[in-house]
């Protein structure tokens, strides 16, 4: 049988009947292929879990559904909801070495989303059951007072930076191993943020507490090039919190996706920079504050700035949270949102609380900021809870449209065909666990999947060579 994909309008466990006899392929467009340029401004947040929590992650396949969210020192074990925040399970494991607390990164592994790890100052943690059940990774490996895990898609490695000056970390097989590569940066002792560029090889940039200098590496780790050095004056002390790169923008001199983002917090006159080169050069933002600490980037391609903008290249929408002021002082609310690359912002309608208030009150501290480019709803990790926010509005609308794929049945095995040539496809379960994939370095317009005969729907997420990509929901019928 042959069926050209449509849209994915909606979908979700209890949604999609089970047990039929023949398949229908239905397809949803990955956030970010769209030129529609609407920002969402109107939010309304809840203080969804009213716990003091230092980290906050979704699901990227979930659609805002599922998340988790990791306390403080007060309480062991990582929350989970299935039901965007409306209710929560705390998951602890007894008899971990070191208890599970006072975590400061969870990071849901786009290439298998029941892989969820997390990380403290002392340890890094695992979990390959979507958060039910936790183990160390490795007594060798210690934790980190940041956020420091990064995935590289391109061939689906994990990065780890251990904080002190230890070492540089990667992952090939989802968290399971880890093998040190290149050398810790000496200048970047208190190593506190990293992510990687998508290029191949990547760029790499981490930041440091204490001195707030950035470092950048071309070669996984071999050699490091401080590029951003510490204030000057006597006030000079400040935190890199978070390193952010933009998935899709990109260098206009080489075309590397080397566009970042970094947060300084206490810096005087650069808590806030932007890199339109890998960290070779840097460019200070107009900060609302000196004291931003989180930090996401709206990931989608129509979100990134092209060369009339004043921003360009840098990514056009993005959100800071404030850290270490009260929010009801705070003009504007403790998270706000650009939609001009920085050159302004403006309020997201956070709640100013009340010190007389246990429903809402005050806030001190926004650990982590999560942005879903699926749905547009922000998390918060804050002292006082963890708090989302939905629009309002359709101010970023669902965007679907008829996908070019096409998938035939043949003898018990399915044939995707493609106008565009996929260099990377892989099968999940609506739970998110990966158990196939497979590359083709030079491209294929035609991919044959392994024989079986699902008995629950399953999702084909397709990378093409132009680093685009739509997810194929499989149900049988």
């Amino acid at each position: 049988k042959h069926a050209t994909a449509s849209p994915i309008i909606a979908f979700g466990k209890r949604l999609i009947p089970t047990m039929f006899r023949v398949f229908i392929f239905l397809a949803s467009v990955a956030p970010g292929l769209f030129a529609q340029s609407v920002f969402a401004q109107n939010y309304h947040w809840r203080r969804a879990l009213p716990a003091s929590c230092r980290a906050v992650a979704f699901n990227p396949l979930s659609k805002g559904q599922i998340l988790f969210a990791g306390p403080g020192r007060e309480t062991d074990g990582i929350f989970r909801s299935d039901d965007a925040g409306a209710t929560w399970t705390l998951h602890d494991t007894p008899g971990l070495t070191i208890p599970m607390n006072n975590i400061h990164q969870i990071f849901c592994v786009p290439g298998d989303t029941s892989v969820v790890l997390a990380v403290s100052p002392e340890e890094l943690y695992r979990s390959t059951d979507g958060g039910f059940n936790w183990a160390i990774v490795s007594d060798t490996i210690g934790g980190v007072d940041g956020e420091d895990i990064a995935w590289h898609a391109a061939d689906s490695t994990l990065y780890y930076g251990q904080n002190f000056g230890y070492a540089l970390w990667k992952s090939h097989d989802l968290g399971a191993t880890w093998s040190q590569t290149g050398f810790a940066n000496p200048d970047s002792i208190g190593l506190c943020a990293l992510d990687v560029s998508s290029d191949v090889p990547p760029t790499i940039i981490q930041g440091s507490e204490g001195t707030g200098l950035v470092a950048r590496s071309v070669d996984d780790a071999e050699h490091w090039q401080v590029t951003l050095h510490a204030d000057t004056g006597t006030n000079n002390e400040c935190e890199v919190p978070k390193v952010v790169f933009s998935n899709y923008a990109a260098d206009s001199v080489n075309g590397r996706h080397d566009v970042a983002l970094v947060i300084r917090w206490l810096s005087n006159d650069r808590s806030l920079v932007g890199t339109p080169d890998g960290g070779l050069t840097w460019r200070t933002l107009p900060s609302p504050s000196i004291d931003p600490w989180a930090l996401d980037v709206d990931q989608r391609v129509a979100k990134i700035s092209v060369p009339s903008d004043a921003a360009y290249p840098l990514p056009l929408h993005f959100f800071i949270g404030l850290f270490g002021v009260e929010s009801d002082t705070v003009e504007n609310g403790m998270v706000q949102e650009t939609s001009n690359g920085g050159a302004t912002w403006h309020s997201t309608n956070f709640p100013k609380g009340s010190a007389n208030s246990s429903s809402t009150p005050l806030v001190n501290l926004v650990w982590v900021l999560k942005f879903d480019t699926t749905t547009a709803r922000l998390a918060a990790a804050t002292d006082s809870g963890i708090y989302i926010a939905d629009t309002l509005t359709d101010a970023v609308p669902e965007q679907h449209v008829v996908s070019s794929l096409q998938v035939m049945s043949e003898l018990g095995c399915m044939i995707v065909s493609s106008p565009r040539p996929i260099e990377h496809a892989a099968l999940f379960d609506l739970l998110g666990r990966a158990f196939w994939n497979s590359d083709w370095p030079n491209g294929s317009r035609e991919i044959r999947l392994p024989s079986y005969n699902p008995s629950q729907p399953l999702l084909l997420r397709v990378r093409y060579l132009d680093e685009s990509s739509e997810t194929l929901l499989i149900r049988s019928f």
